[in-house]
């Protein structure tokens, strides 16, 4: 098990959700922070309205993966 450190702005669990499936990890809050939610029917509903959403979060997830990969 790894321990990473979210930022303002990142996000966690967008590959599960694009996938369908469950988000595997945990978050443990250290400090205040807010969360937004983004479930399946909110994202399906989203995707009707804007085409591109899913490949925009896709390579927005993978693109901080990436990041987090080369500071681990």
């Amino acid at each position: 098990s790894r321990t990473l450190t979210l930022r303002k702005g990142d996000t966690f669990g967008e590959m599960a959700l694009l996938d369908q499936r469950r988000h595997e990890h945990d978050l443990i809050a250290t400090t205040r922070f807010r969360v937004y939610v983004l479930d399946s029917r909110a994202l399906r509903q989203l995707s009707r309205r804007y085409s591109d959403l899913r490949q925009r979060l896709r390579l927005a997830a993978t693109s901080q993966n990436n990041e987090r990969e080369t500071t681990v």
